[in-house]
C-alpha cells in the first residue's frame, strides 16, 4: 500500500523567502521562511529552527555525490516549492525561484509600524499580495489577490494611515472604510482590531480585518456575496467584483483599478513587469 503523503495525493505548494544557503552538508539545501506558515519574526521562529529544504536541479546535472553543481540560489530570493510529506509540511522541496523587484523602500511604504514586521515582503504591495494568498482565514488565488490589490492601490496608495480627501467623509485605511452613520465600516475595523489585540492603524491589523470582513459577506449591497469573488478566475473579473461589491465607489475608476491589478499580476506572478 502506498504512502499518499509522498505519492502526491496530499501535495501542498508554498512560496517563501530564502534566509540561509550555507548548507553544512554542501548539498545546496536552503533554509526558507515560508509565507503563511512561518512567522516573519525571528523571535517567534528563529532561522536555525527552519527545516532545510532540498532543491531540484536540472536534468543536465549528475545528481550524485561528488558530481554536478549545487544550486546557486542566494538569501532573500523568493522561491516556489512543494512539501514532500504533504500536510505535515516538514520536508520542503524548492522547485525554482521567482524573480522579484529588490528595493529598500517602495513608494507605497511611507510609514513604519513594528507590527508589520510580521508580514513578509519588501513593500506594502508585496506584503498585501502575500498575505491575501496565505492560508490565514481565506487563501485567495493570485488573480483574486491582484484584483483586490489594484483596488486598494486606487483607494489609498496602500497606506493604512490614509484619510479620505473628500470633505467630511473621513474614510480610513487601505480600503477607505467609511465611518458614516448607517455604514460604520471604520468603527467595525477599530472594534475588530481592539477585540483581537491588533493595531487598527497598522497594515497587519487592517489585512486581518479585511479577510474577516470578507468572510462575513459584509458587502454594501445585500445581493453581493463573497462567493462571487472566490469564483473569479481572471484578474479583470476579480478587480471588478471587489470594486463594485466591496468598495462600491463612485463610477469612473474601473479602468484604472484594472490597470493597477494587471500591473501587480505582472510584478508578482508572471515576472513580466518592466
Amino acid at each position: 500500500m502506498y504512502n499518499n503523503s509522498f505519492y502526491g495525493d496530499d501535495v501542498r505548494w508554498f512560496i517563501g523567502r530564502v534566509v540561509d544557503n550555507n548548507d553544512p552538508l554542501r548539498l545546496g539545501r536552503l533554509r526558507v521562511r515560508i509565507y503563511g506558515i512561518h512567522s516573519g519574526s525571528t523571535e517567534h521562529i528563529p532561522e536555525y529552527a527552519l527545516p532545510w529544504a532540498q532543491v531540484v536541479v536540472p536534468v543536465t546535472e549528475e545528481g550524485s555525490t561528488g558530481y554536478g553543481s549545487n544550486p546557486a540560489i542566494l538569501p532573500s530570493a523568493q522561491v516556489f516549492g512543494i512539501f514532500l510529506d504533504g500536510k505535515d509540511s516538514q520536508l520542503p522541496l524548492v522547485i525554482g525561484s521567482i524573480p522579484k523587484i529588490e528595493s529598500d523602500k517602495a513608494d507605497d511604504d511611507q510609514y513604519t509600524n513594528p507590527t508589520d514586521d510580521q508580514l513578509p515582503g519588501q513593500s506594502n504591495a508585496e506584503k498585501i499580495f502575500l498575505y491575501l494568498i496565505s492560508d490565514d482565514q481565506h487563501a485567495y488565488t493570485p488573480e483574486q489577490a491582484c484584483g483586490m490589490l489594484g483596488n486598494l492601490k486606487h483607494e489609498s496608495n496602500l497606506n493604512p494611515l490614509q484619510v479620505s480627501d473628500v470633505p467630511g467623509e473621513d474614510s480610513y485605511g487601505i480600503a477607505q472604510w467609511n465611518p458614516a452613520p448607517g455604514v460604520k465600516r471604520k468603527q467595525e475595523l477599530i472594534e475588530y482590531c481592539t477585540t483581537n489585540g491588533y493595531d487598527y492603524t497598522s497594515l497587519f491589523g487592517q489585512l486581518k480585518w479585511l479577510k474577516a470582513d470578507l468572510d462575513k459577506n459584509n458587502f454594501r449591497r445585500v445581493d453581493k456575496k463573497l462567493g462571487d469573488l472566490k469564483d473569479a478566475r481572471t484578474v479583470e473579473i476579480a478587480s471588478k467584483i471587489f470594486e463594485f461589491k466591496y468598495e462600491a465607489p463612485q463610477p469612473g475608476s474601473t479602468d484604472v483599478r484594472i490597470e493597477n491589478s494587471l500591473k501587480y499580476y505582472e510584478t508578482f506572478v508572471t515576472g513580466t513587469s518592466s
